[in-house]
């Protein structure tokens, strides 16, 4: 009997037109709900990749706009996930990169390295019942990221 391993898909949406693209890399399923939810209105289409696999995969696929990553992800801090990603990009630059945290802008940015490739910090709420609030939040902010782009045989330029 054949055995097939299945590694996790990311949730594929349809994207509207000129929609702008984010790539979320974190583990909490109702925080992803959430914030697709309030970005979609927004006109933001959100990949939501729950492993480090997928998001490079998606990277591949997929022309980003802005990469929002967990402080921490499958062992991985913030910095060394962004280099991996970068990898994936390859050969167009990484985009405006945000960093999920609970500890807040200041303490998240004193444990960066000085290289780090992460434009700023957004501060995560602690429990599930604090998303519905938040995501709206989250959704503004993204919107005010988004950086005009000319496409280009699938690489993307400021």
């Amino acid at each position: 009997m054949l055995q097939v391993k299945v590694l996790e898909i990311a949730r594929v949406e349809p994207a509207a037109q000129g929609s702008s693209r984010i790539l979320l890399v974190q583990s909490d399923p109702d925080l992803s709900d959430a914030l697709i939810q309030a970005c979609e209105p927004a006109g933001l289409y959100v990949h939501a990749c729950t492993t480090v696999v997928v998001a490079q995969e998606t990277c591949r696929r997929h022309i980003i706009d802005i990469v929002v990553v967990d402080w921490l992800m499958e062992g991985f801090f913030a910095d060394d996930l962004l280099k991996l990603l970068s990898a994936a990009f390859h050969p167009r630059p990484l985009p405006t990169t945000l960093v999920l945290s609970r500890m807040g802008d200041a303490a998240t940015r004193e444990c960066l390295r000085p290289d780090s490739p992460i434009h700023g910090v957004l501060t995560r709420p602690t429990n599930s019942e604090q998303f519905a609030g938040w995501a709206p939040k989250f959704a503004a902010v993204l919107k005010r990221c988004q950086r005009p782009r000319e496409r280009t045989h699938g690489c993307m330029r400021a």
